[in-house]
């Protein structure tokens, strides 16, 4: 343990059980952003990401089931909300593996093509 916690790749032992849902609220509880950015992130959340990876352990959420999801709302969704889910997912995700509480990102460069990839890679970097 502590040769992978000197390196940054410990994760805690419990981190397989908590439900993205879980640490999603964690995260949302420590926002420290405008009223309208927190009242349309926190919308984005209930509406978009919640119903879809809430019940999810984080060890769960790969970049296969990520590329589904934004894909799936690529059909159904505008660029802006695609967007927006995209960000606020990413978000909890990183906040997970900067909480040891997950080793891999499995967002990032390349999951949508075209414009709106070349939109979110921006974001990305």
């Amino acid at each position: 343990m502590q040769s992978s916690a000197a390196q940054g790749s410990y994760v805690s032992p419990h981190a397989g059980r908590v439900l993205f849902g879980e640490h999603a609220q964690r995260w949302m509880d420590t926002w420290n952003v405008e009223v309208t950015t927190a009242v349309r992130d926190a919308s984005i959340m209930r509406t978009h990401v919640l119903p879809r990876w809430g019940a999810w352990s984080l060890s769960k959420v790969d970049r296969l089931v990520m590329q589904a999801w934004i894909t799936e709302l690529c059909d159904k969704r505008s660029r802006a909300t695609v967007l927006e889910c995209y960000h606020s997912t990413s978000n909890v995700l990183k906040s997970a593996v900067l909480s040891s509480l997950a080793t891999v990102l499995p967002v990032g460069c390349g999951m949508i093509s075209g414009v709106l990839g070349a939109t979110i890679q921006a974001l990305w970097l």
